[in-house]
């Protein structure tokens, strides 16, 4: 498989998995928290690593349902907190 092929399959599987994260955020979270991009900044100033991990943590114990919906919700998180390109 060709680098772009691999960009291309990635850059797919991200968008899929930002899209099952916004389609959870939408059953879930909507209906109380209107703005992702508000949500998405609660645990912005931390590490990558460690703002993950509080946000599986918070979800856990706040309607995230289970591990890969929670995984999904916070790919979508992550991608709602980055300023537009």
């Amino acid at each position: 498989m060709s680098v772009v092929a691999l960009a291309l399959a990635a850059a797919s599987g991200r968008a899929r998995g930002e899209q099952a994260g916004a389609d959870a955020y939408r059953r879930i979270c909507a209906e109380c928290h209107a703005n992702p991009g508000l949500v998405a900044r609660r645990f912005s100033g931390l590490a990558p690593e460690v703002r993950r991990q509080r946000w599986d943590a918070f979800l856990a114990r706040h309607h995230g349902g289970d591990a890969e919906q929670r995984a999904a919700l916070i790919r979508y998180f992550e991608s709602a907190a980055q300023p537009p390109r």
